[in-house]
Order: structure tokens, then C-alpha cells, then sequence
């Protein structure tokens, strides 16, 4: 076994950086987009039919921006004309929400959601797979996604009530609660809180759930400006 394992680790070996940027990389076609819309104290932020990468960060502003960038890294012809296949519109659908909805044909294009927005507004996501990140944010927090990750790193998750589902993957909490384990290969965890400043519900079909708390010194610099 010893043997078996020398000789892989001398094999990794050989793969050298440079060995690995020698190998042909795909062709990128991309685009870019930023929009930056007012919003409201505590409204309430719907995300809907995204996919691919989406961070959403929490700042000391009253508006939204919203960054989309798509790409796909296959070298075929017409690549570009296909990023135009998927849009990303924002509106108003009250003067308390703000929608942010995907639409697609096929699924060629790579998308990836940069989106800032006030700490205390109300998050609600439908992802349809890929990986969540969310940070900053201190009001009631709603997230769906099929498949992939999400992660959470919140000032203070103790002020929650929670509910956190992964059917078929781990839930990882940073604050004391209840754990229950789904049919072997899930896991659920709850926190109850009486009364509750804010609720999170967090489901997952195909992985896994972080919750960290991070004091406001630690979360990740937001810019001051736009883009």
C-alpha cells in the first residue's frame, strides 16, 4: 500500500505548474453588466431562477446593485450571440420588493451574481444549482437550491430561528441547536428562538449548508462606491 502510495505522490509530482499551463485552455467569451437600483429600509430582495455562482453581500446603503457576468467557455461558432440566450432583468414589482429573475434558453452560458443590498433587508432565493454565498445580512433570510453549496456568514445567526434541510448532504452550524439525521443521507437542523428576531429557512436537494458567525470586523470589505 505504502508503494502504491509513493507512486502516485511521484506522479503528482510531475505535474508541475508550468506542465499544467502548457495544457490548451479553453476560449472565453464573456460579458458584463452592473445595475444600480434605489431600494427601501428592510424590503424585501426575490431572487429567481439563478444558477451558477451568487454572492450577495450586505451593505450600509439603501440601493441594490447587481452585477451579472456571463460566459461560456466553449470554443464554438456563433459563441457570443449565445451569451444573449440568457437575461437578467431587475424591477420593482411593489414599492417593498425588488425582483431579480433569470430567464434562459438552453444552457450553454456560466452566470455568475455579484449583488449588494441593505443589511436588513429580507432575502429570498430560488436557486436552481450551483453555489450560494451570503454575508452582512441581518434580516429574515429564505433560501432554495437544487443542487451544490450554501454558505452563510452572518453578524450575529444566534438572532435566528432556524430551519436548515440538505436531503441528501451535511448541515454545519456555528450556534447551538437541534440536529436530526434524514433517512441516512441527510441531515436537518433547527434552532428555536421565542420570539424570534429573524427567521432563516434554508433547503438544499444535493449538498450542504454553512452557517458561520463573523463579528462585523471580520466579514468581507464591501466597496464604498460603484463600479
Amino acid at each position: 500500500m505504502r508503494s502504491s502510495i509513493k507512486n502516485v505522490a511521484a506522479v503528482m509530482l510531475c505535474i508541475t505548474p508550468a506542465a499544467i499551463a502548457e495544457q490548451p485552455q479553453p476560449k472565453r467569451v464573456q460579458a458584463e453588466s452592473t445595475s444600480l437600483t434605489q431600494f427601501v429600509p428592510n424590503g424585501t430582495i426575490r431572487i429567481a431562477n439563478s444558477s451558477g455562482y451568487l454572492i450577495l453581500e450586505g451593505w450600509d446603503r439603501q440601493d441594490v446593485e447587481v452585477t451579472v457576468l456571463k460566459w461560456i467557455d466553449h470554443e464554438f461558432a456563433a459563441a457570443t450571440a449565445h451569451l444573449q440566450d440568457v437575461s437578467v432583468t431587475v424591477e420593482h414589482p411593489s414599492s417593498q420588493e425588488l425582483l431579480i429573475s433569470t430567464a434562459r434558453k438552453g444552457r450553454r452560458v456560466e452566470l455568475k451574481y455579484h449583488i449588494y443590498a441593505p443589511r436588513g433587508s429580507r432575502i429570498a432565493v430560488q436557486h436552481h444549482g450551483g453555489f450560494i454565498f451570503l454575508s452582512g445580512l441581518t434580516g429574515d433570510i429564505d433560501v432554495s437550491n437544487r443542487s451544490g453549496d450554501i454558505v452563510l456568514m452572518l453578524p450575529d445567526p444566534a438572532s435566528y430561528a432556524i430551519d436548515a434541510l440538505s436531503k441528501f448532504g451535511v448541515v454545519a452550524p456555528d450556534v447551538a441547536g437541534t440536529t436530526k439525521h434524514k433517512y441516512l443521507i441527510g441531515e436537518q437542523f433547527t434552532r428555536d428562538r421565542q420570539p424570534p428576531e429573524h427567521r432563516m429557512r434554508l433547503r438544499i436537494g444535493f449538498g450542504g449548508i454553512t452557517i458561520k458567525e463573523v463579528p462585523p470586523e471580520g466579514e468581507p470589505p464591501v466597496p464604498t462606491s460603484t463600479k
